[in-house]
């Protein structure tokens, strides 16, 4: 997903994340900053409209907060989703705005900053003839849930996720740094069972010179340190050091979860998943809605230690 990126401007400011679930080296860890309880977030922040930019245009626009969920889940998740699984993106869409307005954050519709978003428009040219039946599935889900949202110890959280993992999501602290205690690992099992689990990016000995300085002229001594989820941390050729992000960034890999062989001249990426790992997958929700699990579940599972409050 996309959600690999959910959360870089919150780590510019702060994440997800998203995954829920490509992304840009964070520059800011998204534990930093104030925190918002669930009572305050009042009538005005849950009726009123909200502001977001749009990236293509450049140009601001203003809409009402359940507008813009449908507008968020239409271009985070598969209409094909399951029910449940669509509820528990609305709740997490929903958390993430309240958490970025609390914190004065100009929200955007460029998903590798904030969440996706399109408009019904949008929604028209990318469903086509589906768009009645998707929009209808989409909105009555979001309408379900438009006054939940996520707390953990009375607080808003910020509710990271992504599109699919190893079979097991990441710890905050080792992809950006920093402890949220409701973004730790978990499992999510159903993310193995994807056809889109595995991806291959061959890149030249010459480009990842370009990258890394690497002598191409001598053979690569190469080791990677990881993360329970199979996140690399640190990615080391011949002694030099680079984060796992930096080598996804540069190479454009669907996650930092991967593996490498240096053969023919070539450096051969073994990607598992897409995106950051951080939060909710939502392959993985989708696979527990079709096991039977509610959106109240599928979010508890995810986020460690969190409650479902009403606003």
């Amino acid at each position: 997903m996309r959600f690999t990126a959910f959360l870089t401007l919150c780590l510019a400011l702060s994440m997800i994340f998203t995954p829920l679930i490509s992304i840009k080296a964070p520059t800011k860890s998204p534990t930093e900053g104030k925190t918002v309880s669930a009572t305050q977030v009042n009538h005005t922040l849950k009726e009123e409209k909200i502001t977001i930019l749009r990236s293509e245009s450049g140009k601001k626009e203003t809409l009402p907060m359940r507008d813009y969920i449908v507008g968020v889940v239409s271009a985070e998740i598969s209409p094909f989703y399951s029910d449940e699984a669509i509820k528990a993106q609305a709740v997490a869409a929903h958390t993430y705005a309240l958490y970025q307005i609390s914190h004065d954050v100009q929200l955007t519709d460029n998903y590798k900053k904030h969440q996706g978003y399109i408009s019904p428009e949008e929604a028209k040219e990318k469903w086509g003839e589906k768009y009645e039946i998707y929009s209808k599935k989409i909105t009555s889900q979001v309408d379900e849930v438009m006054d939940k949202v996520i707390t953990y110890d009375g607080e808003i959280i910020l509710p990271a996720y992504f599109a699919l993992c190893s079979g097991r999501t990441e710890n905050c602290e080792d992809i950006w740094g920093g402890e949220k205690p409701y973004l730790v690992s978990v499992t999510s099992t159903g993310d193995a069972l994807s056809e889109d689990l595995i991806s291959t990016v061959t890149v030249s000995a010459e480009e990842f010179n370009e990258f890394s300085s690497f002598d191409s002229a001598t053979v690569p001594v190469i080791s990677l340190d990881c993360t329970e989820g199979g996140a690399v941390k640190i990615f080391t050729i011949n002694g030099k050091e680079f984060s796992g992000n930096e080598i996804q960034s540069a190479f454009g890999l669907k996650s930092n979860n991967f593996t490498v062989k240096y053969a023919d001249e070539s450096f051969i990426f073994t990607v598992t998943g897409n995106g950051h790992g951080v939060g909710m997958s939502q392959y993985g929700a989708d696979f527990m809605a079709r096991q039977g699990s509610t959106y109240e579940e599928i979010l508890k599972h995810y986020y460690t230690g969190v409650k479902i409050e009403e606003i």
